[in-house]
């Protein structure tokens, strides 16, 4: 399995080494998500899929957008105050 980690580590650097030799930008949040899902898929899910150097990939696609709304709405922020005042409460003893 770690191979496969490598592998994916390897084209990720391949295509970083060749935008370097030419000299134009990058954009690392595309290159990261990509290599993130590559390994989530692999790991997760034991998938030999690539989403390096494919940006519309279906399934990159549908992550995007259900991740886009988790982190927002009045549960994440319900959770997040619940969060700091269960960690004031377990610094400070009474």
């Amino acid at each position: 399995m770690l191979g496969g980690f490598e592998e994916d580590m390897d084209i990720f650097l391949k295509s970083l080494g060749t935008t370097a030799e030419t000299g134009e930008e990058v954009d690392m949040m595309l290159k990261s998500e990509q290599l993130t899902m590559d390994y989530v898929v692999r790991g997760s899910f034991g998938l030999e899929e690539r989403f390096q150097g494919k940006p519309d990939h279906p399934f990159l696609r549908v992550a995007k957008s259900v991740f886009h709304g988790v982190m927002k709405g009045p549960f994440h922020w319900i959770a997040r105050k619940l969060e700091f005042y269960l960690w004031w409460q377990l610094k400070w003893p009474t």
